[in-house]
């Protein structure tokens, strides 16, 4: 049977096809498979077995291999990402570095956006491991390094590393002490991403205030620290969030009560004086215990108010011993007594408030 050149044609262009769809096919069960190995990987991990969650995504490196493309650099980035994470899991911080060094080794060049967010993290967390190994200027370092490299992106993954970079960085300062450093990088913060949108970014901006706050509290700046309160309620005054809104209003009653011991230092010092008078002028026994509370108040005067309250009480006290004169005033003893019964109350009112 002799068979016409148009159905040698059509044979030829069927067996093309029949090749092309094998090849396809043996294509997507190879892809399949890259996927497979990666999902198995993760989703041990979300069970727990991180151990074969880390085996599993080592097997997905070794069968995608090294190329440059893009799928194969995400798909390596994510395996070597979520295996410092299980690294991590395991406790085991210093083969976590080790990954997140292989994988700005391996993809750390590339400008494709999903990869340049795989190697932040990447560093981002290496970061936050030198710090629980307690190698803080190295967790520095690697902040810097992120804050230097992605600081100028617009791209909302990326700004979301650098914030935490910067977050990272006050947690740091705080620890070591370095006041002044942490409000410049709380200030870093909040000129960067204080007008963002981003839900993550405004909890950022919320700490970095919150930070000055407390530094400005432990220095007893007491002005920064109140206009700085006001800054918190102002930016975040319709705040749902709850990390917000659970800051904003810790430090609203923080200030709050501020306020009120700034407001009753002139009565405890009103109170000094009016016992010191008492006690030069006086030896009656009944007047004993309030000498006593004065000293108790001077005490707690310089734990709320620092050295500096407590100095300006005692120079008024100084000068008015100075300046006493013989005669006893027992004809106004009463009302003294009354006056600071009244100083003493306020006082007692506040310091038992702080105690709570």
């Amino acid at each position: 049977m002799r068979v016409s050149p148009l159905e040698i044609g059509a044979l030829l262009v069927g067996a093309i096809g029949v090749l092309a769809v094998a090849a396809c096919l043996l294509w997507n069960r190879d892809e399949i498979a890259k996927e497979a190995l990666l999902l198995e990987g993760y989703l041990l991990g979300e069970a727990g077995f991180y151990e074969a969650a880390i085996a599993a995504n080592n097997d997905s490196l070794t069968h995608v291999g090294t190329g440059t493309e893009l799928e194969v650099q995400q798909m390596n980035g994510t395996a070597l990402l979520n295996n410092g994470l299980f690294f991590e899991k395991l406790d085991r911080a210093s083969e976590a570095i080790k990954v997140y060094d292989e994988i700005v080794s391996r993809i750390g060049s590339a400008d494709d956006l999903p990869i340049r967010e795989i190697v932040a993290k990447a560093l981002v967390r290496k970061a936050d491991d030198l710090e629980k190994l307690g190698r803080h200027e190295e967790a520095f370092s690697e902040d810097d390094r992120v804050i230097n490299r992605f600081g100028t992106a617009a791209d909302f993954p990326l700004r979301e590393q650098v914030a935490k970079a910067l977050t990272a960085k006050n947690q740091i300062l705080e620890k070591l002490g370095r006041d002044e450093e942490e409000i410049q990088n709380s200030d870093d913060i909040i000129r960067r991403f204080g007008k963002s949108s981003e839900s993550s970014l405004r909890e950022m901006v919320a700490l970095a205030l919150s930070s000055k706050f407390i530094v400005f509290l432990k220095k007893k700046r007491y002005d920064e620290v109140l206009s700085t309160a006001d800054e918190i309620n102002s930016r975040f005054s319709d705040a749902k969030d709850l990390i917000i809104y659970g800051l904003k209003t810790k430090i609203s009653e923080d200030a709050k009560l501020l306020r009120k011991r700034l407001a009753v230092i002139p009565s405890c010092t009103g109170h000094y004086i009016w016992l010191t008078r008492l006690m030069e002028v006086n030896n009656d026994p009944r007047h004993q215990e309030y000498w006593i509370r004065s000293l108790w108040l001077i005490q707690k005067t310089e734990q709320f108010f620092g050295v500096e309250a407590l100095s300006m009480v005692q120079m008024t006290v100084k000068s008015l011993q100075d300046r006493a004169v013989e005669s006893p005033i027992s004809s106004t003893i009463d009302s003294e007594v009354l006056l600071a019964r009244k100083c003493e109350r306020i006082a007692l009112d506040l310091f038992s408030d702080a105690a709570r």
